[in-house]
Protein backbone atom coordinates (compact mmCIF):
# COMPACT_ATOMS: atom_id res chain seq x y z
CA UNK A 1 0.00 0.00 0.00
CA UNK A 2 2.76 2.50 0.99
CA UNK A 3 4.16 1.98 -2.68
CA UNK A 4 0.38 2.99 -4.53
CA UNK A 5 0.65 6.03 -1.45
CA UNK A 6 4.02 7.54 -2.76
CA UNK A 7 3.23 7.04 -6.55
CA UNK A 8 -0.08 9.56 -5.58
CA UNK A 9 1.99 12.12 -3.34
CA UNK A 10 5.02 11.70 -6.41
CA UNK A 11 2.52 11.83 -9.00
CA UNK A 12 0.52 14.88 -7.67
CA UNK A 13 3.75 17.33 -6.48
CA UNK A 14 4.87 16.67 -9.94
CA UNK A 15 1.75 17.66 -11.63
CA UNK A 16 1.58 20.31 -9.69
CA UNK A 17 4.89 21.97 -10.36
CA UNK A 18 3.73 21.67 -13.57
CA UNK A 19 0.40 23.32 -13.26
CA UNK A 20 1.63 25.95 -11.55
CA UNK A 21 4.88 27.06 -12.62
CA UNK A 22 4.48 26.10 -16.63
CA UNK A 23 1.00 26.29 -17.08
CA UNK A 24 0.19 28.85 -14.56
CA UNK A 25 3.41 30.91 -16.01
CA UNK A 26 4.41 31.39 -12.33
CA UNK A 27 7.99 30.14 -12.65
CA UNK A 28 8.40 31.77 -15.99
CA UNK A 29 11.75 30.65 -18.03
CA UNK A 30 12.49 28.89 -14.50
CA UNK A 31 9.70 26.63 -14.58
CA UNK A 32 12.13 23.54 -16.16
CA UNK A 33 14.48 24.48 -13.05
CA UNK A 34 11.13 23.99 -10.52
CA UNK A 35 10.13 20.31 -12.64
CA UNK A 36 13.39 18.98 -12.60
CA UNK A 37 13.74 20.03 -9.26
CA UNK A 38 10.62 18.46 -8.01
CA UNK A 39 11.21 15.32 -9.33
CA UNK A 40 14.46 14.93 -8.70
CA UNK A 41 13.41 15.31 -4.91
CA UNK A 42 10.25 13.32 -5.49
CA UNK A 43 12.85 10.21 -7.06
CA UNK A 44 15.05 10.42 -3.68
CA UNK A 45 12.32 10.29 -1.70
CA UNK A 46 10.11 7.36 -2.98
CA UNK A 47 12.23 5.41 -5.41
CA UNK A 48 13.04 3.17 -2.65
CA UNK A 49 9.53 2.54 -1.90
CA UNK A 50 7.64 2.59 -5.25
CA UNK A 51 10.75 2.75 -7.77
CA UNK A 52 9.51 6.69 -8.58
CA UNK A 53 7.91 6.13 -11.95
CA UNK A 54 5.09 8.59 -11.31
CA UNK A 55 4.49 8.77 -15.04
CA UNK A 56 1.88 5.91 -16.66
CA UNK A 57 4.02 5.73 -19.39
CA UNK A 58 7.41 4.59 -17.22
CA UNK A 59 4.96 2.25 -15.67
CA UNK A 60 3.65 0.66 -18.78
CA UNK A 61 7.78 0.37 -19.70
CA UNK A 62 8.76 -1.47 -16.58
CA UNK A 63 5.48 -3.69 -17.14
CA UNK A 64 6.89 -4.57 -20.33
CA UNK A 65 9.98 -5.33 -18.90
CA UNK A 66 8.07 -7.55 -16.48
CA UNK A 67 9.32 -5.90 -13.48
CA UNK A 68 5.67 -5.70 -11.98
CA UNK A 69 3.05 -7.75 -12.20
CA UNK A 70 -0.28 -6.55 -14.84
CA UNK A 71 -2.44 -6.00 -11.07
CA UNK A 72 0.25 -4.07 -10.04
CA UNK A 73 0.74 -1.68 -12.87
CA UNK A 74 -3.26 -1.41 -12.83
CA UNK A 75 -2.66 -0.10 -9.35
CA UNK A 76 0.21 2.24 -10.05
CA UNK A 77 -1.79 3.96 -12.97
CA UNK A 78 -4.90 4.75 -10.54
CA UNK A 79 -2.83 6.09 -8.07
CA UNK A 80 -0.58 8.16 -11.05
CA UNK A 81 -4.12 9.20 -12.39
CA UNK A 82 -5.84 10.21 -9.24
CA UNK A 83 -2.68 11.81 -8.04
CA UNK A 84 -3.04 14.10 -11.70
CA UNK A 85 -6.47 15.02 -10.46
CA UNK A 86 -5.99 15.91 -7.13
CA UNK A 87 -3.18 18.39 -8.54
CA UNK A 88 -5.53 19.75 -11.12
CA UNK A 89 -7.70 20.41 -8.49
CA UNK A 90 -5.44 21.68 -6.07
CA UNK A 91 -3.48 24.23 -9.14
CA UNK A 92 -7.04 25.36 -10.32
CA UNK A 93 -8.86 26.13 -7.00
CA UNK A 94 -6.23 27.19 -4.84
CA UNK A 95 -3.17 28.75 -6.89
CA UNK A 96 -6.51 29.50 -9.93
CA UNK A 97 -4.50 28.26 -12.98
CA UNK A 98 -6.80 28.88 -15.70
CA UNK A 99 -6.39 27.98 -19.72
CA UNK A 100 -3.29 26.32 -21.62
CA UNK A 101 -0.13 27.54 -22.07
CA UNK A 102 -0.90 29.64 -25.40
CA UNK A 103 -3.54 31.56 -23.54
CA UNK A 104 -1.03 32.49 -20.95
CA UNK A 105 0.82 34.57 -23.77
CA UNK A 106 4.21 31.73 -23.23
CA UNK A 107 5.58 30.55 -26.45
CA UNK A 108 7.20 27.67 -26.22
CA UNK A 109 7.58 26.90 -29.37
CA UNK A 110 11.57 27.07 -30.77
CA UNK A 111 13.50 26.06 -34.24
CA UNK A 112 15.54 23.51 -32.71
CA UNK A 113 17.64 22.72 -36.12
CA UNK A 114 17.56 26.54 -36.14
CA UNK A 115 21.55 26.72 -35.41
CA UNK A 116 22.15 24.32 -37.80
CA UNK A 117 19.97 25.96 -40.58
CA UNK A 118 22.15 26.33 -43.40
CA UNK A 119 22.15 29.79 -44.64
CA UNK A 120 22.95 29.42 -48.33
CA UNK A 121 19.48 29.51 -48.96
CA UNK A 122 19.32 26.09 -50.05
CA UNK A 123 16.35 24.44 -47.45
CA UNK A 124 18.58 21.30 -46.94
CA UNK A 125 19.84 21.61 -43.68
CA UNK A 126 23.41 20.53 -42.63
CA UNK A 127 22.60 17.85 -40.83
CA UNK A 128 22.18 16.07 -44.55
CA UNK A 129 25.48 17.46 -45.05
CA UNK A 130 26.60 17.23 -49.06
CA UNK A 131 25.27 13.42 -50.18
CA UNK A 132 23.01 13.65 -53.70
CA UNK A 133 20.27 10.92 -52.55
Amino acid sequence: MNKYFTEFIGTMFLVLVVGVAAIGGQAGAMAPVAIGTVLMVMVYAGGHISGAHYNPAVTFAVLIRKRITINDALLYWIAQIAGAVAAWLIAKFVFGVEGDVEAKGINNSYNIGAPFANTTGNTRSNFQGSARI
